[in-house]
């Protein structure tokens, strides 16, 4: 496991992540506008996707405040700093 600070440890998770991002820009640009059109429908819609997974993961699920953090992100209610 990878550790702040600890630069002699290989992160083998970080660079397949990089690899595969790198295989599929090499794909969009060899295969031409047509490929990447279908790249960039997928990417646009997972970005809202992971939005809404890690909103609710550590502001909703994983927080003393039980299930107030869509209510905190979208304006409806004041975050109560250093109160959780």
């Amino acid at each position: 496991m990878f550790e702040y600070g600890d630069q002699t440890i290989f992160s083998w998770g970080l660079y397949l992540a990089v690899l595969i991002t790198w295989i599929v820009c090499f794909l969009c640009v060899m295969f031409g506008v047509k490929s990447s059109s279908y790249v960039v429908m997928v990417t646009n819609t997972c970005k809202f996707l992971f939005l809404f997974m890690l909103m609710g993961f550590f502001v909703s699920l994983n927080n003393k405040a039980g299930g107030l953090g869509p209510g905190f992100y979208l304006g409806g209610e004041k975050y109560p700093i250093g109160k959780f």
